[in-house]
């Protein structure tokens, strides 16, 4: 009996998992963008309370459409003039293509221990919630600063923040680091290794 080689089981998954969450769903952008934004209002709350100068919250979809839409708005208010900007988000591409890189990644990587599946799977999705939902962030905080809004320090921040890391490059890259550092420090220790090293991919049949 021929046995399948770990790395090409591996991609056989991963491209079957990742081409599956591509895949058009009915219902599946307003819902994402309803957990969206439920999370992200909580870290916004925590921005609020820090700062008193604006009121921050992201306006979910009221319904859940068949063909919805990735593109929720952030209600930006000005509480000493009163101002109002509502810039819209592209949750798809700052967070649920990411997320859904991670995910399958991870599911096609991993067998049996469901406690590994816990730290792995659900850690991983909860870190690139917090991750994305900053990256998507800094579109809006570059706006801002380029009204002058956040001060010279904090624009030069944003800024140097929004040109580093809001790129597709960049984007691709944090959830295959992240894969890849916590199935690797979460793998069962093993009596022995091949020479050269190991990758995550293999003995993750046994």
């Amino acid at each position: 009996m021929v046995r399948s080689h770990p790395r090409q089981s591996f991609l056989l998954r991963f491209v079957v998992l990742f081409t599956a969450l591509l895949t058009p769903v009915p219902w599946l952008a307003d819902a994402y963008s309803v957990a969206y934004c439920t999370a992200g209002n909580g870290i916004l709350s925590l921005m609020t309370n820090a700062d008193d100068r604006f009121q921050l919250h992201l306006e979910a979809p009221k319904s859940i459409r068949v063909q919805g839409s990735w593109s929720p708005t952030l209600r930006v208010v000005d509480l000493s003039s009163g101002a109002v900007a509502t810039p819209g988000l592209s949750v798809r591409t700052f967070s649920y293509l990411p997320v859904a890189l991670y995910l399958a990644l991870s599911v096609a990587s991993l067998h049996g221990d469901w406690r590994r599946w816990v730290k792995v799977v659900g850690g991983g999705i909860l870190l690139m919630t917090v991750i994305t939902l900053a990256l998507s962030a800094l579109p809006v905080m570059a706006k801002f600063g380029a009204l002058g809004v956040l001060g010279p320090m904090t624009t030069v921040v944003v800024e140097t923040l929004y040109q580093a890391l809001a790129t597709p490059i960049i984007l691709y890259t944090i959830p295959l680091v992240l894969w890849w550092v916590l199935v690797t420090s979460t793998r069962p220790p093993v009596l022995s290794r091949p020479l050269g090293g190991s990758s995550p991919l293999v003995n993750e049949s046994q």
